[in-house]
């Protein structure tokens, strides 16, 4: 059970992987940032709105609000700048023992239980050698997109532990 192919890795797969990166991230910080911001919605509006106490605490959350989105903005267009690279091609081999990589003049290997977790997406599988960088394998490259998914799913169903598998149902 072996797959070998050549990717080319552009921009617009590296964005793909920032934007899912920054969903899995910052995630908390958004459903923190709504519940907030309905609840300041819902002071301010509220029938309460005249009373000192109830008027203190929507100004509170309104400027915990302002700090949160300012800090996420932040922090989003910090991991923007820092995944600005151009493309390159990658030269992938998947076997029972592990993974080589090639890339950039580099190659890299890891044995399967190196790797932290491996996801899929509409897009692409990402498998992780930490928690912010993985290797990307893009689906949109491959020749028979439906064959090639299904023989990696089953490569990685095969060897490495479900926990760390989290794999598109087909």
């Amino acid at each position: 059970m072996e797959y070998q192919s050549t990717f080319s890795i552009t921009r617009q797969e590296i964005l793909r992987f920032t934007m899912y990166q920054m969903r899995r991230t910052y995630l908390k910080m958004i459903l923190v940032f709504g519940v907030l911001g309905a609840i300041t919605c819902w002071f301010t509006v509220g029938e309460y709105r005249s009373e000192p106490l109830y008027v203190a605490a929507a100004m509170a959350l309104t400027f915990l609000v302002v700090v949160l989105a300012s800090l996420l903005g932040h922090a989003l267009i910090a991991r923007l700048r820092v995944r600005r690279a151009q493309s390159y091609q990658q030269e992938l081999k998947i076997t029972p023992t592990g993974i080589r990589v090639r890339s950039q003049g580099r190659e890299r290997r890891s044995s399967f239980d190196k790797l932290l977790d491996i996801r899929e997406t509409r897009h692409a599988f990402y498998l992780y050698t930490d928690p912010n960088n993985a290797w990307i394998i893009p689906k949109a490259q491959m020749k028979d997109q439906e064959a090639e998914c299904a023989q990696l799913r089953r490569i990685f169903d095969a060897i490495v532990e479900s926990a760390r598998l989290h794999l598109r149902k087909k």
